[in-house]
This record gives C-alpha cells, structure tokens and sequence, in this order.
C-alpha cells in the first residue's frame, strides 16, 4: 500500500482532491480496496491456525491498549437496581423525573434507591412530588399518574400555588361516593367536585 493516498488503482490518481471531496461509494471502495490490517502476501498461510488472521495484530493491539488502560474493580452489581414487572426490560434503574409537558426536557430528576432499612417507604409518590417540583416557583400546574396523585399531595401543591392535575386509583378512601364508577353512569360523562377552605 502507498504511504500516502494518490493512488487509487493502477492508472488511476487523485490530484489534489480532499477525500471529502469523494462521494461516500467511493470512499467504501478506497478503504475496502486498501486498508488493511495485515500483511495480504502472508495472510493465507496465518489464515491456517487463525481464522483471525486478516485483523489479529490490530485485535491484539486493541485488547493490550484495554488491559493498559483500564483496572477492573470488585463489582457486586448495582445495589439499587430494581425489578419492574410491567416493563419489557425488567431490570433497570429507577428515576423518577419531572419533565416541561411541551419539549420534553427533564426539569429535575431523582434516582430511586430503593427500600429504606429494607422497609417501603409511606407516601413515596406524594414525598418524590414535592421534592421534584422544589425548584418550581408559583402558578405551575403539575401532572401526574396515579402512583403519584393524591388529595394530601394537592393540598400541600396548592400552599406553594401549584395546581395538580392526575389520575386517581379508586380504593383511595377520600375519594367521595360520587366519584366512584356507576353502572348507570352514561358513557363519556364526567363528574367534578370541589371543596372549599372551610369543608
């Protein structure tokens, strides 16, 4: 192979050309065509008892650079990875994020480390809530699923002039009787409540 990259192919020469210059098949055939690994005159007989032949020395230049370069610790695992039944990866790790409704872009974001003194933590929706909305000034409005909503969580938003708006699982004991599924309810309809300061 020439040192330099002029030549392509017998009777073929790039005269002051960029490689830039070259549309993309072109620069597939000159990289197929010409870098190599190895030495090509010796390969066939290297190929006998290594069918890593045509890139063992840059394989094995490769994996001494990674033994250099790196020094493995003891790794146990991550300690607060979690098992998810409903997602298709079922290990992973948690973090619970508040994200701007309009781009998507990760406001705040907290990791989930796991069980407390290997006991579940009380009110973990509601306590992550408020730590995440922290940095929020006033008049926010916050959404959340209803792992995270509940009436204490939308009162104590509406002391820091945050309203919230989410989903709500139906064995909560505050939710009132009218808000409860009926059989009898017509499709599509919708029920509100409010409460006042003083109720």
């Amino acid at each position: 192979m020439p040192d330099d990259l002029d030549v392509l192919t017998p009777g073929h020469f790039l005269i002051g050309t960029s490689l830039s210059a070259l549309p993309q098949e072109d620069l597939e055939d000159l990289f197929t065509a010409f870098i190599r690994f190895d030495d090509y005159s010796t390969r066939p007989q290297r190929k006998i008892n290594d069918k890593l032949a045509p890139i063992r020395e840059v394989f094995d230049l490769f994996v001494q650079n990674c033994i250099m370069a790196y020094s493995p610790g003891s790794h146990r695992g991550c300690p607060f990875r979690v098992y998810m039944k409903s997602k298709p990866d079922k290990y992973g790790l948690k973090i619970w994020a508040m994200a701007d409704s309009k781009n998507s872009y990760s406001a705040n974001l907290q990791v989930y480390l796991g069980k407390i003194n290997n006991k579940p933590e009380k009110n973990q929706g509601e306590r992550v809530v408020l730590d995440l909305v922290e940095p929020l000034g006033t008049g926010y409005g916050v959404t959340t699923d209803n792992f995270f909503t509940s009436l204490p969580l939308a009162d104590k938003l509406a002391e820091k002039k945050l309203t919230l708006c989410g989903t709500l699982r139906k064995n909560k004991s505050y939710i009132p009787n009218e808000l409860q599924p009926k059989l009898f309810r017509p499709e599509f309809s919708s029920a509100l409540v409010f409460a006042t300061n003083d109720s």
